[in-house]
């Protein structure tokens, strides 16, 4: 079954990142996918990305792809915000009256959904991330 809750496929959907690539969710099965959608005029969402740089930059060997999908911002102010805070994670732009927030059914922001190497939802959270917290449901022991 495909749908939005834990153990379900996740729905496909196609984006572009800031430099005009197409990201395709389903081309990614094999790889731990976490989807993080957020907004800049929301405070919890850019304190949590500090944390998934963290993240990004401690575990890259561990077979997990991290994509922030802005939800409003344009892409000059996304490559500004990321160019200035050195963040190295894909940023996709949900446009199209944000597909992907609408097929996820994203109330509020940031709000991430982990996805396993199948494709099934393994966790939805709402609420802001740390390292700690990506590491505890991705099973990542140290």
């Amino acid at each position: 079954r495909v749908g939005i809750f834990q153990g379900n496929l996740a729905p496909d959907f196609t984006l572009y990142d800031l430099d005009g690539h197409q990201v395709c969710l389903e081309d990614l099965r094999g790889q731990q996918v976490i989807l993080n959608f957020w907004q800049m005029s929301c405070g919890p969402c850019l304190a949590e990305k500090t944390e998934i740089q963290a993240f990004v930059d401690q575990y890259s060997d561990e077979n997990v792809i991290i994509l922030s999908i802005n939800l409003r911002d344009t892409p000059q102010q996304l490559e500004a915000y990321m160019e200035e805070n050195g963040y190295t994670f894909p940023v996709l732009i949900d446009t199209h009256d944000n597909f992907a927030a609408v097929e996820y059914r994203v109330r509020a922001t940031p709000t991430s959904v982990f996805i396993d190497e199948k494709g099934l939802i393994k966790h939805r959270v709402e609420g802001a991330m740390n390292v700690d917290f990506i590491k505890d449901r991705l099973g990542i022991n140290e």
